[in-house]
């Protein structure tokens, strides 16, 4: 029995010595992983601390790269804030050019109150005094002439003259002879043409009402002419760009 341990022990000796005779570099090659794995974690310092490097850069640079897009987007709003304010400037500088709409009614309404009061019969013993009128007409507008100025059936003339100076005699109604242009203007305006002295003072009525209506109308078309420029001014203020526009306003409210 004690034989058969002692081969036994003999047995496992020998396995031991072969097992270290095999394992003899292991502790070497133990030590040497043990230095590359130092070396490993250096490098992963030092990697983490390129990429914490890297980060900080790109950091930086993605803040330089917004403000210089910014700076661009300041300066490009800044271009289109000029743009629009001189295209602005432009449109109310072209409202204030526009026409009065209602010029050639008016014109013609008043022309016609003149022509009318030119027809009233004469008062006894007043004497009227000479009126001299000067008009300041739209191209291609007419002028209505009293009955006594009108030679030849002349119809279109830039001034009118008439001498109202008379004496004596009872006012009395006498026909009115028209051409086909006062016809074609009494139609115009939608008014029955006067035949007698006596239909003169209603028609002439009627005249001063309509002309009385369209000057309100002119009233507030001025008014919202000069609200849309004055609105215009305002924005050009707020931009910073109101040098154009005042100007423009400032004529308008002379005018």
């Amino acid at each position: 029995m004690q034989k058969r341990q002692d081969a036994e022990y003999s047995k496992i000796k020998a396995l031991k010595e072969k097992r270290e005779k095999q394992m003899g570099g292991v502790d070497r090659l133990v030590e040497e992983r043990g230095k590359l794995k130092g070396q490993c974690d250096e490098f992963q310092k030092e990697r983490s601390a390129i990429g914490d490097e890297r980060r900080q850069k790109q950091k930086l640079f993605n803040e330089w790269e917004k403000e210089v897009r910014a700076d661009r987007r300041r300066k490009q709003q800044a271009e289109w804030d000029k743009q629009r304010a001189e295209w602005e400037a432009e449109g109310a500088k072209r409202e204030l050019e526009k026409p009065n709409p209602y010029l050639n009614e008016t014109t013609l309404l008043e022309q016609t109150i003149d022509y009318c009061k030119g027809l009233m019969p004469k008062v006894e013993g007043v004497e009227q005094e000479k009126i001299v009128c000067d008009f300041n007409n739209p191209e291609g507008a007419k002028i209505l002439l009293s009955k006594k100025d009108r030679d030849a059936e002349m119809y279109f003339a830039p001034t009118k003259k008439k001498n109202l100076k008379k004496k004596g005699g009872v006012a009395k109604s006498s026909a009115i002879k028209h051409t086909a242009d006062t016809f074609q203007i009494f139609e115009q305006l939608k008014l029955a043409a006067p035949m007698t002295t006596d239909d003169v003072a209603p028609l002439l009525a009627k005249l001063e009402s309509s002309l009385a209506a369209y000057q309100e109308k002119v009233k507030v078309w001025e008014g919202d002419r000069l609200e849309k420029l004055k609105a215009a001014e305002e924005a050009a203020k707020v931009e910073g760009k109101d040098e154009g526009k005042a100007a423009v306003v400032a004529e308008a409210e002379k005018k």
